[in-house]
């Protein structure tokens, strides 16, 4: 099913919010209206997102089955690491035991439970480390921004380290990224499709906060396209970028030797497994959005303010 968003009709109010916003922003974190001049005579607007099944049709989506016997050892834990109430809330608000079995459904329930947490403690803090420098300047192009945002990747890396973890296996160096260039051009290609697919969702946040980081305004604003070519292309994107990875995989196939190969081949399909549940997690609106937002038909009401 496509998921809709929406934007505000009212762009007075809209700009009051921003306005507000900015007046509260210290000078070492401003706000830039340019990410907001794109939306200019689209408010009301719905726009149609891309649901996974029409991303990656013969990708195999599944989910951990050890999800709900973690649950009340994930809550306990959860109560004796954070302290602090507010933190507390937003790690559970999470939800980060069904973020890992999305990304990890063939680990085991001891494994699952540990990347959970590792998850609950360094995700929801991510956003309150990042702060904006005053000289940050915006990308010139959709290019230059997916090169850095693949390259400063702060999410999937660590989540491709765990893979080794949660199955219990050591992938041959010969065969690692910094070793081998068609691996490394797997990872590219994950790490394409985690930043293009968090873009979409992310968009909301990313507006309201002002900051340069969101390649759905970006296309709109250099490519002179209005909201919805700009959401296709970006779906375009992650189906190109699917593509990529599997002719990767096909070439990779080719090249590992018998001895090796059942360790490669298990973590191409981990791999696989991260990239099904990235797109889940995103475009299936489990973290991406919230539940709150979807209305009784399924669709989802995404308000940019």
């Amino acid at each position: 099913m496509a998921v809709q968003v929406a934007i505000p009709k009212d762009l007075e109010a809209f700009s009051s919010h921003f306005n507000a916003f900015k007046s509260r922003s210290s000078p070492k974190s401003p706000c830039n209206s340019s990410l907001f001049v794109p939306f200019d005579g689209h408010m009301g607007h719905k726009v149609d997102l891309p649901s996974v099944p029409s991303l990656c049709p013969s990708w195999s989506r599944t989910q951990n089955p050890h999800l709900a016997s973690i649950q009340s050892d994930f809550k306990a834990w959860i109560n004796s690491s954070f302290k602090d109430t507010a933190m507390k809330a937003k790690v559970l608000d999470f939800n980060a035991p069904l973020f890992a079995a999305l990304s990890y459904p063939h680990t085991s329930r001891k494994q699952l439970l540990t990347i959970a947490e590792c998850i609950a403690w360094y995700f929801p803090t991510l956003d309150t480390a990042i702060t904006t420098s005053a000289d940050q300047k915006p990308p010139n192009n959709a290019d230059a921004y997916l090169t850095s945002r693949e390259l400063a990747n702060v999410s999937i890396f660590p989540l491709l380290g765990l893979i080794h973890y949660a199955h219990g296996s050591e992938l041959p160096v010969a065969y690692s990224h910094k070793e081998n260039k068609t691996m490394a051009k797997l990872w590219k290609e994950i790490a394409r499709i985690s930043v293009l697919s968090n873009d979409i969702l992310a968009l909301r946040g990313e507006v309201l906060h002002a900051r340069h980081e969101s390649l759905v305004p970006l296309l709109m604003k250099d490519g002179d396209l209005d909201a919805q070519d700009a959401m296709d292309q970006v779906a375009d994107m992650v189906r190109d970028a699917l593509a990529r990875f599997e002719d990767a995989e096909r070439e990779l196939a080719g090249q590992v030797e018998e001895g090796a190969r059942k360790d490669v081949e298990g973590y191409v399909r981990a791999c696989r497994d991260l990239v099904v549940g990235q797109l889940e997690w995103s475009f299936g609106l489990k973290g991406g959005v919230g539940q709150s937002l979807v209305v009784e038909d399924g669709t989802v009401i995404f308000y940019v303010r």
